[in-house]
């Protein structure tokens, strides 16, 4: 008897950590949750309950069961968890498909000389330039204990598909995105709302 992907109904023990009550308000929506097999994993804070849960889930491209990350756009209080699950995986590029209206989907990178300090990494923005499609900000993330360091790009687009007047345009970046993603490791970070 074959079934279809759209006909999985999520059970209770498929959402043990997007339930747990100290995760519920990093969750934007309530029906929108990785589910347990699939959530991305952020390293523990030890003794902190939740602190290893992001609501981000894996997704699988042409060349790896783990190609892709696609998460919520971050509140206030999980910024810090967005940039550690970046830097927990190694992620080189972002994209960035949400608008950011500065009251429900606020800024969550650094700014001009703003930095983003924690006990593993500190993350600045080094670069920003754009047009009318898209914005690309670069960060660089350094390790506290050590000299590792990773670039991270992010590609910022303008409520696209929405706003593309021109059909190139809305062609030219995917493909933009795939050649990015040959020059860098890591999983490609979709940020949507």
């Amino acid at each position: 008897m074959f079934h279809l992907v759209t006909s999985f109904i999520c059970r209770d023990f498929n959402l043990i950590s997007a339930n747990k009550p100290v995760n519920q308000p990093k969750n934007r929506c309530a029906i929108i949750l990785p589910v347990e097999s699939a959530r991305v994993h952020l390293t523990p804070k030890p003794g902190e309950d939740g602190s290893d849960y992001i609501n981000a889930s894996w997704l699988q491209g042409f060349h790896s069961l783990r190609e892709f990350i696609i998460t919520q756009h971050p509140f206030k209080y999980t910024v810090q968890d967005f940039w550690q699950m970046v830097w927990d995986h190694s992620a080189q590029l972002i994209v960035m498909i949400s608008l950011i209206d500065n009251s429900e989907y606020e800024v969550f990178w650094p700014v001009g000389t703003e930095i983003i300090e924690t006990d593993t990494y500190t993350c600045k923005q080094t670069h920003e330039n754009g047009n009318s499609v898209y914005y690309m900000r670069e960060f660089l993330m350094r390790s506290v204990q050590d000299d590792y360091e990773i670039r991270v790009k992010m590609l910022h687009c303008h409520n696209w598909p929405h706003q593309i007047i021109n059909l190139t345009d809305m062609y030219h970046l995917p493909n933009f995105i795939l050649d990015m993603q040959k020059i860098q490791n890591g999983p490609i970070v979709i940020v949507d709302r």
